[in-house]
């Protein structure tokens, strides 16, 4: 989360109890949580705008993770993932199409591992590859999930 952060302030980063990891070779990032979606709280308003016929950018991340607490949304320390808000969304505008873009080729089996494989077609992305640990934990893995989920509600 963030800008990298030097290795020679990164115990001061741990000083504010921040957890850091290393960014593959770029220095240091702050990790937060990246929790599950579970409303867009503007849902009304983007669908307002939508059968209005506009065109509307949203879940495009940026956006501020929140939490319902006593009635009231409190922010958190955590990012919004886009693609699986995207597939909240999808959802619940009942969309016939979900296109996440992405600069990585192909999505892989047993990525930066000798034996990974690309994945060309459907094949490659169904419940089962998410299940078994297959793809791994980054962007790829919540893309893949966002689309299988939006895909798997259009099989008979």
């Amino acid at each position: 989360m963030g800008r990298s952060i030097l290795p020679r302030r990164r115990s001061g980063a741990r000083d504010y109890g921040w957890s850091i990891v290393e960014d593959a070779g770029r220095g240091y990032r702050r990790v937060v949580a990246s929790p599950e979606p579970r409303e867009i709280v503007e849902i009304e308003r983007i669908c307002s705008l939508v059968r209005s016929g506009h065109t509307v950018i949203a879940a495009g991340g940026g956006g501020i993770p929140v939490v319902r607490h006593d009635g009231r949304l409190i922010g958190v320390e955590a990012v919004v993932d886009k693609a699986l808000t995207s597939a909240l969304l999808a959802q619940l505008l009942g969309v016939d199409l979900l296109i996440i873009s992405t600069d990585t080729e192909y999505v892989y089996l047993n990525y930066k591992r000798p034996d990974r494989r690309a994945g060309t077609n459907r094949r490659i992305g169904g419940p089962g590859v998410l299940r078994c640990g297959a793809l791994s934990a980054d962007a790829r893995l919540s893309k893949t999930r966002a689309l299988t989920r939006t895909a798997l509600k259009f099989i008979p």
